[in-house]
């Protein structure tokens, strides 16, 4: 509601447990909407958002999405929808640009993202599988970590605060991983680094089937690849212990 009502304002935002905008207008219409029972085409959805604003003619939010899997309260079909209704207001298509299963090593969840058409990412989900109606905490100390768990507040190894904050860009950013973006099947000798930094620690993890050749504890590292798709990680940890993921 913030979002399309004062977009102005407003850069980024994120949605935990959500509905799309102006998918209910009464107490019975919100109930459906929770049940994931209201879909409409893409195009209606950003209509919803613009015809509040007619006049607005700038930058619609960004808007990341938090869902849990098994959520009977707001069912994940909303999500679908609410992708439909923010892709539409940045002129992009409802297609993933990227999927990230086991995101940052978590195998409950998978991160979804769509890019306009500079290549930006103007919508990006997260969905828990297994996470009921609740809002995503990982309790802990280490940088990616935080939250407290209650009745509506889960375990699940992902502080989606955390994250929100993050594609917010109001944190520390982790160095950028230099390296091949795409390689071939069973490609050898593919190197990946960050700028050694004194006093970190650096941990790296890469897809199921490859394997780190030498490097590992360090800034640079070389891999062998097999056949599966998947992504090649860092944990960099400072004096502090404060861990940042690239």
């Amino acid at each position: 509601v913030m979002m399309a009502t004062y977009p102005e304002v407003f850069v980024k935002g994120a949605v935990m447990a959500g509905a799309p905008f102006k998918s209910a207008t009464s107490a019975l219409g919100a109930s459906n909407a929770m049940y994931g029972l209201v879909t409409h085409s893409a195009t209606q959805w950003g209509d919803s958002v613009r015809f509040q604003n007619p006049s607005y003619t700038g930058q619609y939010p960004k808007v990341a999405i938090f869902q849990g899997g098994s959520d009977f309260v707001v069912n994940i079909n909303n999500v679908a929808e609410e992708v439909k209704q923010w892709t539409n207001v940045h002129n992009a298509d409802q297609l993933a640009d990227l999927t990230q299963t086991n995101f940052n090593g978590n195998s409950l969840v998978t991160k979804t993202s769509y890019y306009n058409s500079t290549n930006q990412p103007v919508v990006e989900t997260y969905t828990i599988s297994g996470m009921g109606h609740a809002i995503a905490v990982d309790p802990g100390t280490c940088y990616q970590q935080g939250g407290t768990t209650g009745t509506y507040a889960l375990d699940v190894n992902l502080y989606s605060s955390f994250w929100a904050a993050y594609f917010f860009n109001i944190l520390q950013t982790p160095s950028v991983i230099s390296g091949s973006i795409f390689v071939s099947n069973s490609a050898a000798g593919i190197t990946y680094s960050v700028p050694a930094l004194s006093g970190y620690t650096y941990t790296w993890t890469v897809p199921a089937g490859a394997s780190i050749t030498s490097g590992q504890g360090t800034n640079a590292i070389t891999v062998n690849f097999g056949t599966s798709s998947g992504n090649v990680s860092l944990i960099e940890t400072d004096r502090k212990s404060t861990r940042l993921n690239s």
